[in-house]
């Protein structure tokens, strides 16, 4: 019956808010239909109704990079506490785009975040780097990762786990293990996502 109504409110677009969404996010999430899950997160968006902690709960062990989204739910947050935080919403609105596979709008909010005047976070350089990942621009996010670990912000686990994950996608495995490595030469610690990540690369490469 949950899932007749969860089907007919999808179909009737009858969302009132973040709550619902994530009510029908979180029933689909927990009896594993993972990708009607990722179609209301989509909707959501595309709808300019925006995740909450709640929202990366029910999506954390669905999506890849979910630390990531953690960030954007963060910022958000900030944002609205502080007003004229232009940033926060810019890292928040740029990530939420990109997870919900809207890339034009994605590659434009990326656009402003780059071009801002104000000193950008390690948080906006992960969200850059997931967009340009996102986008098929992997040389220009290898550049600005190498300019990170030379000039700062100091990349952290979100920045290792993008960067691991778009060089699984490139196929370049020897790659994700020199990073790996590069990990612990640094002492940033792996969280679960960062290893689930090098776990299904290594997976898919076919190297058990």
């Amino acid at each position: 019956e949950a899932f007749s109504v969860a089907s007919i409110m999808k179909e009737l677009g009858l969302f009132f808010g973040v709550s619902s969404f994530n009510a029908v996010i979180d029933l689909y999430a927990n009896n594993e239909k993972h990708q009607e899950a990722l179609a209301i997160f989509q909707e959501m968006v595309k709808q300019g109704c925006w995740p909450d902690l709640r929202t990366y709960f029910c999506l954390k062990d669905i999506i890849e990079n979910s630390g990531l989204l953690k960030e954007a739910v963060w910022k958000l947050k900030l944002a609205r506490k502080q007003e004229n935080n232009v940033i926060c919403r810019l890292i928040a609105m740029t990530t939420f785009y990109c997870f919900a596979g809207m890339q034009t709008e994605a590659m434009q909010e990326c656009k402003k975040l780059k071009e801002s005047r104000i000193a950008l976070d390690i948080a906006a350089y992960n969200t850059i780097l997931h967009v340009y990942g996102a986008n098929g621009k992997f040389d220009e996010a290898v550049r600005i990762f190498l300019e990170l670990q030379r000039n700062g912000p100091n990349p952290n686990v979100v920045t290792f786990t993008t960067m691991l994950l778009l060089y699984g996608k490139a196929g370049l495995v020897e790659g994700v293990t020199r990073l790996f490595s590069r990990m612990k030469q640094v002492e940033c610690r792996p969280d679960e996502a960062c290893f689930k990540a090098v776990i299904n690369i290594y997976k898919q490469a076919g190297r058990f």
